[in-house]
């Protein structure tokens, strides 16, 4: 765990009996350990660089990387080394990055990510939201965050104040399993939701977590219950040192079928895979995948790419 863990998910490891959570933020010496398909930068992003810090993978979104800081490093995350510092970029970039949006007016969505948005300090957020902002009134703010999971208490009135205050946004809660859910999250995000923040969800697939469709039909009847949408299951990036938490892709697609057939239409996402340099997400459910000797190769339409057993 790192050195700054929330206090208070701290505490609910050491009292909760869920390997299922406390898996996510041990560190296991599997993590050493690193396979010829891995990738340092998963998901890409350096090719599609427009700016420091803003990337543009699609015409109409961008993503900005505020920060290298989390609340919680996750250990099935390209991410979970990432040294612990404030925010990435200067003064100078952001006007740059301001002044970039204000004359792409394509960009319809800014995705705020890093790292997680929301550990910047109040007075940097503040400042950096209100910058955007007075560049383009139209465009929507997306929160890629994890702090309302780990560290709930965090989310005070000033900030939920805040980030409604710079709408229109909608906030993306990475959620994996039920477990996570206790009432101090729940009080979190009724917080936002009684601002009108709308809220998303997306969960990574993780071996030993919830590979299971009982799993994932238990978290996702949940998010529908708190009135969160479900927007993604994600298959886990080929990061390095986290093979242990990667779930073959037929089985994936096996597991998510089956919580798909307990469940009304809708209670269980997408379940796809980001694949740099091949055009974004991949829906799995909706491709053909077919077993080589050492790998899958999946076919959605046009597109084929390969993805290792």
């Amino acid at each position: 765990m790192t050195k700054d863990f929330p206090e208070l998910l701290t505490a609910y490891l050491k009292t909760s009996t869920s390997e299922a959570v406390a898996k996510q933020f041990y560190y296991d010496s599997k993590e050493d350990i690193r396979t010829p398909w891995q990738m340092d930068s998963p998901i890409g992003g350096v090719a599609d660089q427009v700016l420091p810090g803003l990337i543009r993978h699609y015409t109409d979104r961008a993503l900005l990387l505020t920060t290298s800081q989390c609340a919680a490093h996750c250990r099935y995350c390209f991410r979970r080394s990432s040294p612990q510092r404030s925010l990435v970029l200067d003064e100078t970039q952001m006007q740059a990055i301001a002044q970039y949006l204000h004359e792409h007016d394509q960009i319809k969505e800014l995705l705020l990510s890093g790292g997680d948005p929301l550990t910047i300090s109040y007075k940097t957020l503040n400042a950096m939201l209100s910058l955007l902002r007075d560049a383009r009134q139209d465009i929507i703010f997306r929160y890629c965050t994890r702090l309302p999971i780990v560290d709930p208490l965090q989310i005070t009135d000033e900030l939920a104040d805040l980030l409604v205050r710079k709408g229109p946004a909608v906030m993306v809660l990475h959620l994996n399993h039920i477990e996570e859910i206790t009432p101090e999250v729940e009080s979190a995000l009724k917080k936002l939701q009684h601002r009108g923040l709308l809220l998303w969800s997306q969960t990574v697939l993780l071996k030993g977590v919830n590979d299971s469709a009982t799993s994932l039909v238990d978290l996702f009847r949940k998010i529908r219950a708190l009135e969160i949408h479900p927007h993604y299951i994600f298959q886990l990036d080929l990061a390095p040192g986290v093979d242990h938490f990667r779930v073959d892709l037929a089985e994936g697609v096996r597991i998510v079928r089956a919580a798909k057939d307990r469940t009304d239409n809708g209670v269980i996402p997408t379940y796809a895979v980001d694949i740099p340099g091949r055009g974004g997400k991949i829906d799995l459910l909706s491709s053909k995948i077919y077993k080589k000797k050492d790998r899958y190769e999946v076919v959605l339409g046009e597109t084929t790419f390969t993805y290792p057993l």
